[in-house]
Order: structure tokens, then C-alpha cells, then sequence
């Protein structure tokens, strides 16, 4: 199947002022444009041939309904039930067939909520949709985003909250699932530390560059939590399972990006899927809640200008971890192996669990 470069839409749910920008790391883009309409690009994926194009409700089911047959470009479809979690399937004549779904999950009572799949690994499989999501709180969901929720079947969690966030902040999600808590302290050493910095810093690039360093911390030293999130998903068998922390930014970001390292996905490509939490996170509408986590004392404009660089993602948070392990590592699947004890089975047990080809 021929790499493509579609496009993706920077907007959020129905909004209809979207702006493009192209990247490679989607094969094919799915965007819910109003209830139960959806649009579809699939431009240079089946280089032009006919598809027939299915919405089920489980990837990779056989029952699903048929949206168009011999459809030869992108468009819109609609008439699918509204509230439901749809993936697309596309067959053409000869027997190709690719899976997508909206990478964005649509809840306003958590932030940060994303699919990880449909990444090309660099020998050529793709990370499944529906089996591994990312995620920052979770604590305001609504009961009708409960009975959403309810069909990704997320079964697992691995939580890398401190005990006081987790209570504070209490995670909503439904079905019982089993949480691990894999502790990771938000300033990657002292509980206190962004408490700390918060209060003795006088510019945003103060925070700004303590927040790299908090990078470098997590991937230098938080190596114990992260092993032990490699452990749950070698043991994680049926359903869907979620990474999480309070903004789904950092701990959670570079946790993915371990993840998608030991999967075989390019580094670009990581980064540019860090670098969607400038997309998916809320920053304005979560700076009263962190203004309030941390104490800050600043009033006004001041306080906000402050706390910015620990809202907004920026390129510089990912590639301090790259930096960190060139200076000891000639590729990523040596670093993998080496800081987290894993195997090469461990390594091709994790790609049949969580990628496939197609």
C-alpha cells in the first residue's frame, strides 16, 4: 500500500473554519463533522483505485454498514448513528484493505483523549485502532459520555498519577477497569517541585526550561515506572488498554513515545504525535484548574503568562528524550531493550499485540 501525505483537519468537533497543514503520519483521516456525518480522506492511500467503504462499530468486525461502493475520492458520509464510535474499512478489487478511525475521542470531561492507531512501523505494519489510547484526566465525565466511553472497552489502565491527584481528581471511567497505579512524581523528582518553581520563578522562560529538564528527569530516571508499563501491556490480553496522567502531556507523552519506539515507529512520526496534544489539549480552558493546583500566587495576566510552558506542548519537551538517547545509544530499540529489560520476544510479542498488516 503506497505512503500517503493527506491532510489533517485542525478543528474541533463540528466546527467548520478548519485549517490544513500536512503531515505523514495518517494513512487516512477521519473527522466527525456533525452528528453521524463523518469526513473521510483517503487521497494517495489506494492511489486512485475504487474502494467500498464500511463504518462498524469494532475494528476489524465483518458486520458493519456499507457507505459507498467503487468510490474513487474523499468525501463526506452521512446517516450513522450519532454517540457511536465508528471505524471505517476500505477494500479495494484486489483485495487491500485499511482501517481508520477519528483519532480524537470526543469527550469534554477528559482532555487529551486519542487513539494511537493507524502509525506505519518501519517495516511496514500499523499500529491497531481500538486496542491503545493516551488520555490526561478524567475527571468530568458525564453520564452520556459514560455510555460513549463504554464502547472502547478499555479494560486496563495504567495511571501515572500520585495518589493525591488521583483522588482529587477522580477518574469517571466506566466498566470497572483495572487501574495501575505506576506513580510518577509530576516534577519527575520532589512532589513539590513545580509547586516550588511556580513560586520562585519570574519569567515563563524559567518554566520553560525547567520543564525540558523535567523531561530529561523522566526519561533519565523514571525508567522503573516505565519498565513496569511495559510489563502491563505484555501481559494485557483482551479489550483496549489507556495511558494516563493529569494532562496527558508529559508523564503520558513520553510514555507514548516509548511506547511507539518499541513498536518500530520513526521518530518523526513520534514526534509529530507528541506534538497533537497542541490539538487535543484545552490549554485556556484548563489554566483555572492549574492555577489552582499549584498554589499559583501571581494574580492576574501575570499568573497565566507564568504557567503557560507547563500547558502548551512544544517541540523542545520531545526532543530533549531524543537528545538524552543519542548520547548513549546508537538506535531506539537499544535503548529500549537495554533501560527497560525487554527482549527481542519481548519486543515481537508487543507488535503482535499491538500492531498488524495489512
Amino acid at each position: 500500500m503506497a505512503k500517503c501525505t493527506p491532510r489533517i483537519v485542525l478543528k474541533n468537533r463540528y466546527n467548520s473554519d478548519p485549517i490544513f497543514r500536512v503531515v505523514t503520519i495518517f494513512m487516512i483521516h477521519v473527522l466527525e463533522v456533525a452528528p453521524g456525518e463523518y469526513e473521510l480522506d483517503w487521497q494517495g492511500v489506494f492511489q486512485q483505485r475504487p474502494v467500498t467503504v464500511t463504518a462498524a462499530n469494532h475494528p476489524g468486525s465483518s458486520q458493519g454498514v456499507q457507505l459507498g461502493a467503487n468510490q474513487v475520492a474523499s468525501g463526506r458520509f452521512s446517516g450513522l448513528q450519532p454517540g457511536r464510535r465508528y471505524y471505517f474499512q476500505f477494500h479495494d478489487n484486489d483485495g487491500s484493505i485499511a482501517i481508520a478511525a477519528q483519532r480524537g475521542i470526543p469527550v469534554e470531561g477528559s482532555v487529551n483523549f486519542r487513539d494511537f492507531g493507524g502509525y506505519r512501523t518501519m517495516d511496514g505494519r500499523v499500529t491497531k485502532w481500538g486496542r491503545f489510547f493516551r488520555s490526561g484526566h478524567l475527571s468530568e465525565i458525564s453520564n452520556a459520555e459514560q455510555k460513549y466511553l463504554a464502547q472502547l472497552d478499555i479494560n486496563t489502565v495504567c495511571d501515572f498519577r500520585r495518589q493525591a491527584e488521583m483522588e482529587s481528581e477522580r477518574s469517571l471511567l466506566p466498566g470497572d477497569p483495572t487501574i495501575h497505579q505506576v506513580e510518577i512524581v509530576p516534577g519527575a523528582r520532589d512532589p513539590n517541585h513545580i509547586h516550588q518553581l511556580l513560586a520562585t520563578a519570574t519569567t515563563p522562560k524559567d518554566v520553560f526550561n525547567e520543564m525540558v529538564e523535567i523531561m530529561r528527569i523522566l526519561i533519565t530516571e523514571a525508567a522503573p515506572h516505565y519498565r513496569r508499563l511495559f510489563e502491563i501491556m505484555l501481559g494485557h490480553e483482551q479489550g483496549a488498554l489507556l495511558i494516563n496522567c493529569s494532562a496527558g502531556k508529559e508523564r503520558t507523552g513520553v510514555g507514548a513515545a516509548l511506547v511507539l519506539m518499541a513498536l518500530g515507529i520513526p521518530r518523526d512520526v513520534i514526534e509529530q504525535e507528541f506534538m497533537l496534544s497542541k490539538e487535543y489539549y484545552p490549554v485556556h480552558r484548563e489554566i483555572p484548574r492549574v492555577l489552582e493546583k499549584y498554589n499559583v500566587a501571581l494574580p492576574g495576566e501575570d499568573g497565566v503568562k507564568l504557567v503557560m510552558p507547563l500547558l502548551e506542548t512544544h517541540s523542545a519537551y520531545i526532543r530533549v528524550v531524543f537528545e538524552e538517547i543519542d548520547k548513549g545509544f546508537d538506535s531506539d530499540q537499544e535503548f529500549i531493550k537495554a533501560t527497560y529489560g525487554l527482549t527481542d520476544n519481548d519486543l515481537a510479542t508487543l507488535r503482535e499485540k499491538y500492531t498488524e498488516k495489512f
